[in-house]
Protein backbone atom coordinates (compact mmCIF):
# COMPACT_ATOMS: atom_id res chain seq x y z
CA UNK A 1 0.00 0.00 0.00
CA UNK A 2 1.12 3.34 -0.26
CA UNK A 3 0.86 6.42 1.63
CA UNK A 4 1.76 9.49 0.25
CA UNK A 5 4.98 8.51 -1.15
CA UNK A 6 5.87 5.86 0.85
CA UNK A 7 5.64 2.20 -0.34
CA UNK A 8 3.96 0.02 3.06
CA UNK A 9 4.44 -3.62 2.43
CA UNK A 10 2.24 -5.79 5.46
CA UNK A 11 1.78 -9.17 6.43
CA UNK A 12 -2.02 -9.90 4.95
CA UNK A 13 -1.98 -13.48 4.99
CA UNK A 14 -1.90 -16.47 7.44
CA UNK A 15 0.57 -18.45 5.23
CA UNK A 16 2.85 -14.94 5.36
CA UNK A 17 2.49 -13.71 9.01
CA UNK A 18 4.68 -14.55 11.66
CA UNK A 19 3.27 -15.44 14.46
CA UNK A 20 5.01 -12.89 16.54
CA UNK A 21 3.39 -10.44 14.18
CA UNK A 22 -0.03 -12.11 14.56
CA UNK A 23 -0.39 -12.41 18.07
CA UNK A 24 0.68 -8.85 18.51
CA UNK A 25 -1.98 -7.48 16.16
CA UNK A 26 -4.60 -9.49 17.47
CA UNK A 27 -3.77 -8.62 20.77
CA UNK A 28 -3.95 -4.83 19.88
CA UNK A 29 -7.46 -5.25 17.96
CA UNK A 30 -8.60 -7.46 21.14
CA UNK A 31 -8.18 -4.51 23.75
CA UNK A 32 -9.31 -2.11 21.31
CA UNK A 33 -12.62 -4.34 20.23
CA UNK A 34 -13.19 -4.63 24.35
CA UNK A 35 -11.68 -1.25 25.87
CA UNK A 36 -11.30 1.27 22.80
CA UNK A 37 -9.14 4.05 22.49
CA UNK A 38 -10.08 7.75 22.98
CA UNK A 39 -12.74 10.29 24.13
CA UNK A 40 -15.54 8.76 22.41
CA UNK A 41 -14.67 5.45 24.04
CA UNK A 42 -13.78 6.74 27.53
CA UNK A 43 -17.26 8.26 27.45
CA UNK A 44 -18.95 4.96 26.61
CA UNK A 45 -17.15 3.44 29.40
CA UNK A 46 -18.70 5.88 31.38
CA UNK A 47 -22.12 5.54 30.70
CA UNK A 48 -22.15 1.67 31.06
CA UNK A 49 -20.14 1.81 34.26
CA UNK A 50 -23.24 4.46 35.33
CA UNK A 51 -25.99 1.82 34.04
CA UNK A 52 -23.85 -0.87 35.82
CA UNK A 53 -24.03 1.30 39.14
CA UNK A 54 -27.64 2.16 38.55
CA UNK A 55 -28.38 -1.90 38.49
CA UNK A 56 -26.39 -2.79 41.48
CA UNK A 57 -24.45 -5.16 39.33
CA UNK A 58 -21.17 -4.63 41.21
CA UNK A 59 -19.15 -7.03 39.05
CA UNK A 60 -19.51 -5.57 35.78
CA UNK A 61 -19.23 -2.09 37.68
CA UNK A 62 -15.82 -3.60 38.49
CA UNK A 63 -14.99 -4.63 35.39
CA UNK A 64 -16.04 -1.21 33.12
CA UNK A 65 -14.10 0.58 35.68
CA UNK A 66 -11.07 -1.11 34.98
CA UNK A 67 -11.57 -1.29 30.82
CA UNK A 68 -12.15 2.62 31.57
CA UNK A 69 -9.10 3.25 33.39
CA UNK A 70 -7.16 0.88 30.58
CA UNK A 71 -8.76 3.07 28.05
CA UNK A 72 -7.59 7.00 29.77
CA UNK A 73 -4.22 5.44 30.44
CA UNK A 74 -3.98 4.25 26.86
CA UNK A 75 -5.20 8.14 25.46
CA UNK A 76 -2.97 9.71 27.85
CA UNK A 77 -0.16 7.97 26.25
CA UNK A 78 -1.57 8.60 22.91
CA UNK A 79 -1.97 4.84 22.22
CA UNK A 80 -4.83 3.69 19.55
CA UNK A 81 -5.14 0.53 20.11
CA UNK A 82 -6.34 -0.11 16.49
CA UNK A 83 -3.45 1.78 14.64
CA UNK A 84 -0.91 -0.37 17.06
CA UNK A 85 -2.69 -3.74 15.79
CA UNK A 86 -2.26 -1.96 11.98
CA UNK A 87 1.65 -1.44 12.63
CA UNK A 88 2.20 -4.45 14.27
CA UNK A 89 1.54 -5.95 10.45
CA UNK A 90 3.95 -3.73 8.34
CA UNK A 91 6.53 -6.27 7.31
CA UNK A 92 8.89 -2.66 5.41
CA UNK A 93 8.74 0.43 4.87
CA UNK A 94 10.30 1.88 1.70
CA UNK A 95 11.58 -1.50 1.22
CA UNK A 96 13.35 -1.54 4.60
CA UNK A 97 12.13 -4.51 6.29
CA UNK A 98 10.79 -3.92 10.44
CA UNK A 99 12.52 -5.96 13.06
CA UNK A 100 11.29 -3.64 15.97
CA UNK A 101 7.85 -4.44 17.20
CA UNK A 102 8.17 -2.70 20.73
CA UNK A 103 5.10 -0.84 21.76
CA UNK A 104 7.24 2.83 21.40
CA UNK A 105 8.74 0.99 17.90
CA UNK A 106 4.97 0.68 17.48
CA UNK A 107 3.97 4.26 18.25
CA UNK A 108 6.64 5.89 16.27
CA UNK A 109 5.24 3.96 12.99
CA UNK A 110 1.63 5.37 13.67
CA UNK A 111 2.84 8.25 13.84
CA UNK A 112 5.40 8.82 10.99
CA UNK A 113 2.03 7.28 8.91
CA UNK A 114 0.00 9.91 10.27
CA UNK A 115 2.29 12.52 9.09
CA UNK A 116 2.53 11.00 5.66
CA UNK A 117 -1.00 11.17 5.75
CA UNK A 118 -2.84 7.68 6.55
CA UNK A 119 -6.25 8.16 7.46
CA UNK A 120 -7.92 6.51 10.10
CA UNK A 121 -10.85 5.05 6.90
CA UNK A 122 -8.12 3.62 5.32
CA UNK A 123 -6.43 2.08 7.98
CA UNK A 124 -9.86 0.62 9.00
CA UNK A 125 -10.40 -0.38 6.02
CA UNK A 126 -7.11 -2.15 5.45
CA UNK A 127 -7.61 -3.85 8.81
CA UNK A 128 -10.75 -5.33 7.62
CA UNK A 129 -9.64 -6.32 4.41
CA UNK A 130 -6.46 -8.42 6.00
CA UNK A 131 -9.32 -9.94 8.81
CA UNK A 132 -10.84 -11.00 5.72
CA UNK A 133 -8.15 -12.79 3.90
CA UNK A 134 -7.18 -14.50 6.99
CA UNK A 135 -10.56 -15.93 8.21
CA UNK A 136 -11.30 -17.44 4.43
CA UNK A 137 -7.89 -18.93 3.87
Amino acid sequence: MRIGSHNIELYEGIDSTPITNDVLSNKFALIDAQVGSGLPAIREHIVKLAGYIKNKDEQSAFTELQNLDICISSTEEGINHEHMAFAARVKSIDGKKVYDYSDEALKRMCKQFGQWGLSSGLLRRTLQSIKKKMITR
